[in-house]
């Protein structure tokens, strides 16, 4: 994938919030470890029997999204469970992360206008086919960034198991026009975008993809195999978050539990501190 298994290509140079904000601005993503493994393996165990759990309900569409590419691949919707918070909780704390990074970005002057706009875990299993090349959001002509989705992958994730793939630079209104105008035939690489230009979005577990929800990617295709000693089964935590004063953006799913869209973060940060607290008396 054009270097991409290259460690020393995909690192991204330790940066101050402002040059990650910009970056994020320039390239439409930015890379940033953000979950411990003992929390990535905590979340991961909970997500797979939640999706046992939901694929047994009688309602069962109402916890899955419209994914592309549904074979052998699932889009849960999470609910508020204590796990999925305390793993919100401590993202979201990372190196003041929704102060310095995801409040700016938002274009937010208090964090209070951060809202949640999805949350969720996708689920590929051995088998599952690369997705077709697409953008979660249109884009309506202003450069302002509607939705931002950030990416955890929850466990190491080698090319085999098709790791999220990016386009950098594909968030612009000029390169949605062209798309729209000269994209190939579904899932193939546009011309005008180099193998060289492929890159994953994350590579081990707890790293982080911040991405604009214009770039053009992709869930790759998990062509791992099953034996007694590896689970192949790929699993990534994801939010979305916007401003709640922004418009809401053109062709988005929304994935996420009626009760929780367009909650605030610091609701979230103060549930969890509410249950630590009762925990602890």
């Amino acid at each position: 994938m054009g270097g991409a298994d290259d460690d020393e290509g995909y690192k991204q140079p330790a940066l101050t919030p402002l040059q990650r904000i910009d970056t994020f601005r320039e390239q439409g993503f930015l890379r940033l470890p953000l979950l411990s493994q003992e929390s990535c393996q905590k979340l991961r165990e909970y997500v797979l029997a939640d999706l046992e759990a939901a694929l047994l309900q009688p309602e069962k569409e109402l916890r899955f999204s419209a994914i592309r590419k549904r074979t052998n691949r699932w889009d849960l919707k999470l609910e508020a469970s204590p796990i999925v918070r305390s793993a919100m909780h401590e993202i979201l704390l990372c190196d003041n992360y929704l102060d310095s990074i995801l409040a700016p970005l938002c274009r937010c002057d208090d964090a209070k206008d951060v809202v949640l706009a999805e949350l969720g875990s996708v689920i590929s299993h051995p088998g599952a086919p690369a997705q077709e090349w697409h953008a979660d959001s249109a884009h309506t002509g202003s450069e302002l960034t509607d939705c931002i989705c950030c990416f955890v992958t929850l466990q190491d994730t080698p090319l085999t198991m098709g790791p999220t793939e990016i386009l950098p630079d594909t968030h612009t209104g000029a390169f949605h026009k062209s798309a729209v105008a000269n994209f190939p035939p579904k899932g193939l690489m546009p011309a005008y975008a180099s193998p060289k230009s492929m890159q994953a979005g994350y590579r081990h577990a707890g790293d982080a993809c911040l991405m604009d929800a214009r770039l053009y990617h992709r869930g790759g295709a998990n062509v791992g195999t099953e034996n007694d000693n590896d689970d192949c089964r790929r699993l990534v935590f994801y939010f979305t978050i916007r401003s709640r004063n922004a418009p809401h953006p053109g062709g988005f799913l929304f994935t996420i539990m009626e009760e929780l869209n367009g909650m605030q973060l610091v609701q979230f940060l103060e549930n969890e501190q509410q249950e630590e607290e009762t925990n602890n008396i």
